[in-house]
Order: structure tokens, then sequence, then C-alpha cells
């Protein structure tokens, strides 16, 4: 009991602390801005790369939200190299975005390089994947109630929680299966864009909270969890083959529709029915420095603002920069469509 009472007084000092505020001199090394590449190129869509200069990350941001607005490098030698044969120049076609004409094809190595005055020379290489298969996409179905509980009544002392409405919910559960060659080690992402029909709107969005144990979301009751300071995921959509490697697999994934609401109590809510739900349901094959990118992102976006953990480092496969240059290739699209007039 001594142990955990000491421990809870370290965890409360902790707390308080973090809170705290104090001017620390930067005495590090500050370096020279790096070529910053971000490109993903597929098969059949002609290559783009973007390229702009690096911040110190002391520098005061000065672009509206988040801070940060970076320089964009317009006048930099572009060139394209597939399996180790020049192609062609890449042109520059405005606010630091490079086009070539080249559509590449799975299986080929592609490599970029890009030279600036004032900066290191960087390049980069990706071999394209092959197009990955949905072998068929299963759903059911189950209804659901929930119930909102909120206050009522004016703010002046009397008013009470109460139930204020009741949700009724149709939470339809997919089984996307897939085949994996077990000649390699395979690194996937699933795309689940969704089309939902209102009465006199049409709004679309993306799935991203998947919870099939593949993309590795069951994270334990860690510090940060004790403390709210994380979710219960990372909302990973990426995963690899590490658990059914050279087999077929279910990737299981969920979503609820609102099918109807009843307001208690002259509460209005404004509810809005889904007259129709239409899923487009990608399978893409990834690369591996697709994959580290895609994940270090995730988690350092996770880990802001945790007081407890350590920044993590975002994966780059630039030589002598920074960045990512990744390749997919995406299935066609499986097409689940669900009418709930």
């Amino acid at each position: 009991m001594k142990i955990r009472h000491i421990y809870m007084v370290f965890l409360m000092v902790a707390l308080l602390t973090a809170g705290c505020e104090k001017t620390i001199k930067f005495r590090g090394e500050i370096m020279n801005p790096m070529l910053v590449v971000s490109s993903f190129v597929t098969p059949d869509s002609a290559i783009k790369a973007v390229l702009t200069e690096s911040r110190f990350f002391l520098d005061e941001g000065s672009g509206g939200y988040g801070g940060y607005e970076y320089n964009k490098v317009t006048n930099a030698d572009f060139s394209l190299y597939v399996n180790n044969t020049f192609k062609e120049k890449l042109t520059h076609t405005g606010a630091g975005i490079y086009r070539a004409a080249y559509r590449p094809k799975p299986g080929e190595e592609i490599r970029i390089e890009a030279v600036a005055s004032g900066f290191e020379s960087v390049k980069a290489t990706t071999v394209i994947p092959p197009q990955p298969v949905i072998l068929s996409v299963d759903t059911s179905s189950v209804t659901e109630k929930q119930y909102y509980i909120g206050y009522t009544g004016e703010y002046n002392g009397s008013n009470r929680q109460d139930t204020l409405s009741e949700y009724t919910y149709k939470n339809i559960r997919f089984r996307v299966k897939l085949r994996d060659d077990g000649n390699k080690k395979n690194y996937y992402r699933l795309v689940v864009r969704k089309r939902t029909y209102y009465e006199n709107e049409v709004n679309e969005s993306y799935l991203f909270d998947f919870e099939d144990i593949v993309f590795g979301n069951q994270q334990t009751n860690d510090i940060g969890s004790l403390f709210e300071f994380s979710d219960n995921n990372y909302f990973f959509d990426t995963f690899t083959d590490d658990l059914f490697n050279g087999k077929e697999y279910d990737l299981k994934f969920s979503n609820s529709i609102r099918i109807s609401q009843k307001d208690y109590k002259g509460y209005d809510s404004q509810f809005r029915k889904e007259m129709r739900s239409t899923y487009y349901i990608y399978l893409q094959e990834i690369s591996h420095d697709y994959y580290m990118y895609a994940r270090s992102s995730a988690a350092a976006g996770n880990q802001s603002g945790n007081p407890f953990t350590e920044p993590v480092q975002i994966y780059t496969n630039i030589a002598n920069g920074i960045g990512i240059f990744g390749s997919y290739a995406s299935s066609a699209p499986a097409v689940i469509d669900y009418r709930n007039e």
C-alpha cells in the first residue's frame, strides 16, 4: 500500500508541474534548411511531387492554422528514373509542385533525384506494388438503441439531468476477404469512403476507426490512457500480413447509421435521417516506406500534448533530405449500398 501511495503522489506532482512554463534557451546546433519531398505514386497516374524547404522547429509560424508556412522550392532540377534508366525531367507547374508525364507500372522501380541551389541534392526510390484484389464483401447488421442524457430547465439551480432522446441505430458489420501473397512481406491500407444521402443534402466522409486486430489498435491501459491524454487507439488504417501471411483473411470493421430518433420533453435536436448510405471500399497494397511513414505520422499525432511520452520521430526515406516517396496500388472499389426509406 505504501508503494501505491508514493506512486500516486508522484503522478499528482507530475500533473501539477506539467502545467508550469519555463523558458529554456536552445543550446543545440541550428541545422541548415533541407529539401522536403512529398510524393506518392500509383500505377496509371502521372507522377507528381511537392518540394518545399524545411523549417527550424523553434521558428515562429505565420501560416494560419497550425502556425506553419513552408517555403516552396521552385527552381529545382528534378529527374525521374525507371528501373535505373533516365526517363524524363519533372516540370514545375507552380507552388513547388513538379509533374512528369510518365505513368508507372506494377513492379517498376521508380527513382527521383532533385538538385536545387543552396541545398544538398536529394534522392529516393520506391517499387510499385501489384494491384490487390477484394475477393468478397459480406455484411450483417443489428439494430441498437442509445439514449442521450442531458440537462433540462434553466441554468439557475433548477436544472436537472434527464433522458432527452432515444436513438435507433443500424450497426453494419463488414467482412472484407483478401488473399495475401506468401512469397513476400506485404503492407496494406484500407480506405472506406462513405456517401450519406439526407433528404436535401449529400455528404461524403471517410471511415478510419477500424477495430480489426491487424490494425494493432488494442492499446494497454498505460499512464496516457489513465489520464485521458490518448484515445483507445491510434486510428491506424494500415496493416501488414503478419497474422495471415500467404492466406485468405476476413478484414472486419463496422459503422453505424442513425435510422430514427425520438425526442422527449420538448427537446428538439434537429435530427436528420440518413435516407441512404453507400460505402466504397478500397484495399491498397502500399510500399514499406509508405507504411512506416503513415504509422509514425499517426503515432506522432496521437502523442501530441501527452507530457508522459517521448516525441515520435516521423519516418523518412529521402536521402540528404526529409519527407516521403512512397507508392501504392489500389483495388477496384467494392460498393455496398444501404437504403433506409
